[in-house]
Order: C-alpha cells, then structure tokens, then sequence
C-alpha cells in the first residue's frame, strides 16, 4: 500500500511537470505564429507525452491551467493589434508612395523643357527620400512591435513557468506530507503489530514456564510419591523380617523348653527306674531274708 501510494504521488509529480511543459510551449507557439517571430521553441515534448498519456489515460487528463489560459489570450491578442497596427501603416505607406509615384510622373512627361525636366527629377528625388524615411519609420514600429510582443510573450511565458513551478512544488509538498503521513501511519501500525506480537511472545513464554512448573512440581510429587511407597514396602519388608525373626525365636523357644520338658521328663523315669530297682533289691533282700530267718526257724 505504502508502495503504491509513493508511486502515485509521483506520477502525479510527473504529470504536473507534462501540464506545465505543455502549456508553456502551447503559449510560445501560439505568440509565435501570430507575431512571426523566431524564439527557440526547445526540445520536443512529443517523445516523453505518449508514456504518460498511455500509462494514465483513464485517470489523469492533460488540462491547461485557467491561469495559463488566459495570459495566453491576453498575449494573443495583444500580438495580433501590433500585427494589425503594422499592417496598416505598411498599406498606408504603399498607398502614398503610390500616388506621389503617379504625380511625379505626369509631371516629367509634361514639361518639355529642360527648366521643368529638371524640377521634376528634384521632385521625384525628395519623393522617394520621403518614402525611404516612411518605410525606415514603419520598420523601426513593426520592430518595436516585435519586440514588445516578443518581450510580453517572454513574460507572459517566464510568468506561466513560475506558476506551473509553484503549483510544481506545492504539488510535491503535499505529495511529501502524504507521503510522511502514510509512513507515520506505517510505522505506528508497525509498532502496533511489533507491541501485540511483543505481547504474545509474552503470554506465551508465561504459559511455557506456567507449564513448565506444573510439570516440575507434578514429577516432584511423583517422585515423593514413590519414594514414600518405597519407604513403606522397605518398612513392611522390615515388618516381616521382624515377624519372622520373633516367630523363629518363638519356634526355638518353644523346641528348647520341649526339649527341657523331655529331659525332664526322662529324668523323672530314670529316679522312678532306679526308686523301683531299689525297691525291688530292697524287697529281694527282705525276702532273701526272710527266707533265711524261715530256714534257721525250721532248722
């Protein structure tokens, strides 16, 4: 857009240059062809026209300035009473030598004596001194008719080239504001996008640390978690290992007061063995006695 805009501010430069050119040289043309005058018209304009004309020809048209319009018909005009004004004294001038021409001549083919051969020669002589101061007269005014022409028509063009620079550089003026305007807007819509995209860079690399510690934290707990899982099947591991440990110490308890008790109890049957052996040696005795007291009884 921006592009586009600085490209179109000058063509419009451009074509405000084309109007000037071509109106400067439609008012010397025109000065020219009614005063004959002979001013350097400059380098043609007709190889730069048809690039303008083609590339712009639905949206810009070549018109001449008001300005520029009427100081062309003013000069014109003037032009063409100097024209006129010459004419006319050249007519009148043609016109009396003419007629003084025709006296001078009925004159010297009247006398036939050498007296008014004589005075018609002098006659005719100080006629034609006359008619050539006439006709260096009339060339003098048609000059300085020329030459005034010349010089309005000069001024009249060094007018229009400093209206057309004028318009020229006012026309580049506000080009350039517009041009500044639109690089301001450029600019601040720039800035705008930079500040917004600035902005979202921000809440996104907010939302990435925001996730990024939630993931943290939650791996933390995770890992909190295992860890006291772990502490809890090492303690339950533990648990059992005591468990076992006491039931094994109970196995051994109970398997060494057995043993005690079978000790015991297989003492308690030897004394009863030997309380009954004795008893029985002891009643042997008392019947081996007995028996002798019964033998020495009966002897």
């Amino acid at each position: 857009m921006y592009s586009h805009a600085v490209e179109s501010s000058v063509t419009t430069h451009r074509l405000s240059r084309y109007n000037a050119v071509v109106n400067a040289t439609t008012l010397t043309t025109t000065l020219c062809s009614s005063t004959k005058c002979h001013i350097p018209l400059g380098p043609s304009i007709t190889s730069t026209a048809p690039r303008y004309t083609a590339v712009h020809s639905s949206t810009q048209t070549l018109e001449p300035t008001r300005s520029s319009s009427s100081s062309s018909s003013s000069s014109s005009s003037s032009s063409r009473a100097a024209a006129a004004a010459a004419a006319a004294a050249e007519q009148r001038q043609q016109r009396q030598s003419s007629s003084s021409g025709g006296g001078g001549g009925g004159g010297g083919s009247g006398g036939s004596g050498g007296g008014s051969g004589s005075g018609g020669s002098g006659s005719s002589s100080s006629r034609a001194a006359a008619e050539q101061q006439q006709q260096s007269s009339s060339s003098r005014a048609a000059a300085a008719a020329e030459q005034q022409s010349s010089s309005s028509s000069r001024a009249a063009a060094e007018q229009q080239s400093s209206r057309a620079a004028a318009a020229e550089q006012q026309q580049s003026s506000s080009s350039s504001r517009a041009a500044a305007e639109q690089q301001q807007q450029s600019s601040s819509r720039a800035a705008e996008q930079q500040s917004s995209s600035s902005r979202a860079a921000a809440a996104e690399q907010q939302q990435q640390s925001s996730s990024r510690a939630a993931a943290e934290q939650q791996q933390q707990q995770q890992q909190s978690s295992s860890s006291r899982a772990a502490a809890a099947e090492q303690q339950q591991q533990q648990q059992q290992k005591s468990s076992s440990s006491r039931a094994a110490a109970a196995a051994a308890a109970a398997a060494a007061a057995a043993a005690a008790a079978a000790a015991e109890q297989q003492q308690q049957q030897q004394q009863q063995q030997q309380s009954s052996s004795r008893a029985a040696a002891a009643a042997a005795a008392a019947a081996a006695a007995a028996r002798r007291h019964l033998t020495r009884a009966m002897q």
